[in-house]
């Protein structure tokens, strides 16, 4: 009873992106390859969906695809889950038996077999556009309005 398990917020990396070729997928200012075949045709707006497992960090950025610096390590007790915050302002997770330290500078390569997407219908590119305040902000604003009144 006394054991509170908190859920992942977070189980995959999420990212927009767009069909560039036959078997390549541009986002985060990247061109990556995918595994497999796709039916939608260049210039086709994506979401990007990397796990966990599927980034790799290297310590010569000009090894990865794309780079950016380490933001959080965090010891998950047989592996570390480290946050990169990417050149393009994009926050990628990765699990990996390896420690990092903040602010490395790292590159960032993907397996190509595990990249999946799917098409953005024109219903997403409205929400896009929508304000998306999470949970935490909404009820900080709500305390700030009841709690913080000059």
């Amino acid at each position: 009873n006394g054991i509170h398990i908190m859920k992942k917020l977070r189980t995959v990396n999420e990212f927009r992106g767009e069909i560039s070729g036959e078997n390549t997928v541009d986002f985060c200012d990247g061109t990556f390859e995918f595994t497999g075949t796709t039916d939608l045709e260049k210039g086709t707006p994506v979401k990007v969906r990397v796990p966990f497992d599927a980034v790799e960090l290297t310590d010569d950025e000009e090894d990865g695809t794309i780079g950016g610096n380490v933001t959080q390590t965090l010891y998950k007790g047989s592996y570390y889950q480290v946050q990169v915050y990417s050149d393009t302002d994009e926050d990628f997770y990765t699990d990996t038996p390896d420690e990092w330290d903040m602010g490395d500078r790292v590159g960032i390569k993907i397996d190509p077999a595990k990249i999946t997407f799917e098409k953005i219908e024109e219903e997403d590119e409205d929400e896009r556009s929508s304000v998306n305040i999470s949970p935490f902000l909404t009820r900080r604003s709500a305390w700030c309005s009841s709690s913080c009144r000059s």
